[in-house]
């Protein structure tokens, strides 16, 4: 989950331009509205990498804060209001480029929900891959 605030857009399905010798959480950068915008895919953060199935692109930001997620299904909003107090300690096992951007947690019906901070990400996320 992140803040609304940052707008958001689901694009229409495209194949990210691939970076050569990124990590595999870059697979590769798109034009959107001329500006060349990276694409990060979450899923391949985790220990082991999991592969999003048929992923679809939602840019987030705007101007050279944007960034784009591969996501594995259609985006909706929740009041995490509705999910009651948040967990005490946010999960160990997260990678740390995503647990240094985590808000809150919630675990709901055994699934892990995830307030994260995006800019926070998306910058340690550019720093990672500089390093790559």
């Amino acid at each position: 989950m992140f803040d609304p605030g940052l707008g958001c857009e689901l694009l229409e399905p495209r194949r990210p331009t691939p970076l050569p010798g990124a990590p595999a959480w870059l697979p590769g950068v798109v034009n959107l509205r001329g500006n060349l915008v990276p694409v990060f895919d979450l899923a391949q953060c985790a220990d082991p990498p999991q592969r999003t199935v048929s992923p679809r692109l939602l840019a987030v930001g705007e101007g050279e804060a944007a960034a784009v997620l591969a996501i594995g299904g259609m985006p909706f909003r929740h009041d995490p209001n509705t999910f009651g107090p948040p967990l005490a300690d946010p999960p160990a096992a997260l990678p740390p480029a995503l647990a240094g951007a985590i808000r809150d947690a919630w675990r709901i019906d055994g699934e892990l929900w995830l307030a994260c901070d995006l800019p926070a990400l998306f910058s340690e996320l550019g720093r990672q891959a500089g390093r790559a």
